[in-house]
């Protein structure tokens, strides 16, 4: 899995629980966010839908690339999960359909309420307490 311009197949454990806890988080200020444009209605409009900073707010697990223009699910792309049949998106492509990103049946809310995507979090949390507190770990 390629997110920006990081293999992820290619680093260390540290390395991707860094990558995790220190992802690109833009500030208040961005304005940047990647952008698409859909027709909707009957008249045809073309309508620009943005990315936005507030889905970030809400979704801690959901980040923004910017080189990729797209958002992604940090947990799942390091665990490599394809949450409910999903097509790639927000694991190994990224989320670009911003019209189908929020609402009850939106994509956001679908794929946070999957099991696989609660494992791939639980998992990512494991490894990190882990690497963090070797210590602490407790062998049987």
């Amino acid at each position: 899995i390629v997110c920006g311009k990081v293999d992820l197949k290619t680093l260390q454990l540290p390395e991707k629980i860094n990558y995790v806890k220190r992802h690109f988080t833009p500030p208040p200020s961005y304005k940047n966010f990647f952008f698409t444009t859909v027709i909707k209605g009957k008249e045809k409009k073309i309508k620009k839908l943005v990315f936005q900073s507030s889905w970030l707010e809400k979704y801690k697990w959901l980040v923004c690339s910017p080189s990729l223009m797209g958002g992604f699910c940090k947990y799942c792309v390091m665990q490599n999960v394809l949450p409910w049949s999903q097509k790639k998106q927000l694991v190994t492509a990224p989320f670009q359909k911003l019209d189908k990103a929020i609402g009850k049946d939106g994509v956001l809310e679908r794929h946070q309420s999957t099991n696989d995507h609660k494992l791939a979090v639980d998992a990512v949390f494991a490894l990190i307490h882990l690497v963090e507190n070797p210590k602490k770990v407790c062998h049987i």
